[in-house]
């Protein structure tokens, strides 16, 4: 099936033509990175957090919001963020109500083990995330950004177990720079294809899907 030939639900908070512009078209990819959000999310009581805490989930969802096309939700983390405390409560009503939607359109009750460990994912190439969602979702926690910012708001917010570098990244100086930015060392692999000779610190894209597990699982 052409990845562009999956229907999308039905939203009314959610832009997807937006979302679907960032990620090349690519309607799987789309719905997959939708559910990761629902995961990571839906049982988040923001106004039970400190202000540590609070701060650290809104500038998260702020950008990631503004990618997958939650507008309204990426415009009121915006005005939370830059320090308007008074919009706390309608954050989090707009996200609850993201959520839900979120929820009834994808038709599914998505559950998240505490003890999984997490991959961020740093690539353009929606192939290989589409690739490696399939590959990793069930053993582990799958976060995904596109640009060098997106994974840099993940990684002063999150725990991430290993960073998966897309080769792009790697040639634009993006592992100098998040190597400067974070001095504990987070275990990195690139993302190659087959065509691309192979290292000890990469994961080759082919169809042996166990050796990709097994070497991630290498540096866990």
């Amino acid at each position: 099936m052409q990845h562009n030939a999956i229907l999308l639900p039905s939203f009314h908070l959610i832009d997807t033509k937006i979302g679907l512009k960032y990620l090349n078209g690519n309607h799987e990819l789309y719905i997959k990175i939708l559910t990761n959000f629902l995961t990571r999310y839906k049982e988040l009581e923001f106004l039970s957090l400190d202000p540590e805490a609070s701060h650290n989930v809104v500038h998260a969802i702020k950008g990631l919001a503004a990618t997958l096309g939650m507008q309204r939700l990426a415009e009121v983390a915006s005005l939370l963020h830059n320090g308007e405390d008074h919009y706390r409560c309608h954050f989090d009503q707009e996200l609850k109500r993201v959520l839900q939607e979120l929820n009834r359109g994808l038709g599914a009750s998505v559950e998240v083990e505490d003890n999984l460990k997490t991959l961020l994912i740093l690539n353009r190439n929606t192939l290989d995330i589409d690739y490696l969602l399939e590959t990793l979702e069930g053993e582990y926690d799958v976060l995904v950004a596109l640009e060098l910012d997106e994974a840099i708001e993940i990684l002063e917010d999150e725990t991430i177990d290993l960073l998966l570098v897309g080769m792009e990244h790697k040639n634009e100086g993006s592992l100098i720079k998040l190597d400067e930015l974070f001095q504990e060392k987070i275990p990195k692999l690139l993302i190659m294809s087959g065509d691309q000779c192979s290292s000890s610190d990469a994961i080759v894209l082919s169809s042996d899907r166990e050796g990709v597990l097994q070497k991630v699982k290498e540096l866990l």
